[in-house]
């Protein structure tokens, strides 16, 4: 294992310049301290949730090594929509596979809180803001609306996929919850998405858990491990996330060896009480290691590796705001502490600097700031989704367009198409839909360190203004992440590349 911390976060970028640190005593001016999450020296581990077979991974460690508490949110969810008719989606498997092994501790409590689809109903304001609205989830034990889905029709489903009978669920004594949250607003949703355990698991991620399977897709995502951020973020969820939201939550339970759902008249206050649970840390105290802690078996049961480095991690937080600014409108994510950093980041780039931004698609005042960073003679590389690629690479002519005055940077623009090494190394489905749902964006300095942006925190106008979201926010010399952010996702597809200005 290395773990030890980076020269980079000891010593600041290029230099003199400490841009993590400086961002840290901004935004504590600005915003209360629940929306900035911090540890000094947090362990961040070299796996990434990218593939779904990476957060089937995470996911099994995120419950199977908790002491008494695990939480997931999620955005939209399909559980039951997989390739094959009556089976569960690999996440959901995964999901109630880890829990199946929790079931009968009575002193474990496991939550997931993922997006109400009030835009369901709202199917017009839905398409134009850009949602993704896929399914009605029911906390009844059935449901008469067509098209809906209930929690017991899934541990059915799940219970039928199961061929260990030890691993079926059925005498449930954990607690386990589920929470149906409607964000602020006509278009406000719930996209804050992450993975937090009391014994210090602390994991952000593009992906919606529990959502339909996705073995083609590539996301993003970081794990760390640090008591401080689980805790902190344990806070925002029940605080910000439960307590400033309207919630629907039921309890699964079994009955006869069959699952029920019990509803929950007051979600708040009765998950308040997780908030007396101790995050403890994930390491041995004498050692500061895992060593042989159980920490250490769940991570090798995940197949997921214990190396990483310690760093100085920013965990920032937006909370929604469905009602203002309902449509993009260029110049103004600086209101919120996630676009406040991010145009701090991108304005400090200069020459022999390079950003690396992969990414789903990008809205106006994405290209507004890659167009100033371009400007000052920073390089840009854009990995986006085949859909986005035409868009991309009309915003990228108009920004040459200008002949008397171009960029000073070159762009690159490719798009996500996987080819059989990537695919083998991080388990992709070729034959499934293939998309690029990431949200990675990194910074590398002329002196090699390099500013990791990663969460589910999205370069569009819903992400920006609408949306709770996260975003983790580090500085490292290692080149470890950026490859597995970027550089490898990046360098194993296929998509021929546009450079600009064109090579000649």
């Amino acid at each position: 294992m290395h773990a030890q911390e980076s020269p980079a976060a000891a010593a600041g970028t290029s230099g003199s310049r400490n841009l993590v640190a400086d961002l840290q005593a901004e935004l504590s001016q600005r915003w209360p301290a629940r929306f900035c999450h911090v540890d000094d020296s947090a362990l961040v581990l070299d796996t990434v949730p990218s593939s779904e077979d990476r957060q089937k991974r995470l996911i099994h460690l995120t419950i199977e090594s908790a002491d008494r508490l695990a939480i997931m949110t999620s955005f939209s969810i399909h559980p039951t929509k997989d390739h094959e008719p009556g089976h569960v989606s690999g996440t959901t498997f995964a999901m109630m596979e880890a829990l199946a092994r929790r079931q009968h501790d009575p002193d474990f409590t496991f939550v997931l809180l993922y997006n109400d689809n009030k835009l369901q109903r709202n199917a017009a304001i839905a398409a134009v803001v850009g949602q993704n609205v896929t399914a009605n989830m029911s906390l009844r034990n059935e449901s008469r609306v067509p098209g809906t889905i209930t929690w017991p029709s899934v541990v059915r489903a799940y219970n039928a996929m199961q061929a260990d009978d030890g691993l079926k669920i059925g005498t449930l004594r954990a607690r386990v919850y589920f929470v149906a949250a409607k964000a602020r607003g006509a278009a406000g949703s719930h996209h804050n998405k992450f993975c937090i355990n009391d014994r210090g698991v602390a994991a952000t991620l593009g992906a919606s858990i529990a959502n339909k399977t996705k073995d083609g897709w590539m996301d993003g995502g970081c794990i760390a491990l640090s008591a401080r951020l689980a805790g902190s973020q344990r806070d925002y969820f029940l605080d910000e996330l439960m307590g400033e939201h309207a919630v629907r939550c039921a309890r699964l339970v079994c009955q006869d060896g069959l699952a029920v759902m019990a509803p929950v008249e007051q979600p708040a206050a009765a998950l308040g009480t997780l908030r007396d649970i101790a995050v403890r840390s994930p390491f041995d105290p004498g050692t500061g290691e895992a060593g042989q802690h159980p920490m250490h078996a769940a991570l090798a049961r995940a197949g997921i590796a214990f190396t990483g480095n310690r760093q100085k991690v920013l965990w920032l937080q937006n909370p929604s705001n469905g009602y203002r600014n309902m449509f993009s409108e260029g110049g103004r994510i600086e209101g919120k502490p996630i676009g406040f950093a991010l145009a701090k980041i991108f304005a400090s780039t200069g020459p022999g600097d390079t950003l690396d931004i992969a990414g789903k698609k990008l809205g106006t005042e994405a290209f507004g700031l890659i167009g100033e960073a371009l400007a000052r003679g920073c390089n840009v590389n854009i990995l986006v989704d085949r859909s986005s690629r035409g868009l991309v690479d009309f915003a990228a002519r108009r920004l040459y367009g200008d002949k008397a005055k171009p960029p000073a940077g070159h762009l690159t623009v490719k798009h996500y198409a996987p080819g059989e090494s990537l695919a083998h190394e991080l388990q992709i489905n070729l034959r499934s839909e293939t998309v690029l749902h990431a949200k990675n964006y990194l910074l590398t300095r002329s002196d090699g360190s390099c500013i990791v942006m990663t969460g589910s925190y999205n370069l569009d106008g819903q992400s920006h203004y609408r949306s709770n979201e996260n975003l983790m926010v580090f500085e490292t010399s290692d080149p470890t992440l950026r490859r597995a952010l970027f550089d490898d996702i990046y360098q194993g597809s296929d998509g021929e590349a546009s450079h600009y200005p064109p090579k000649r």
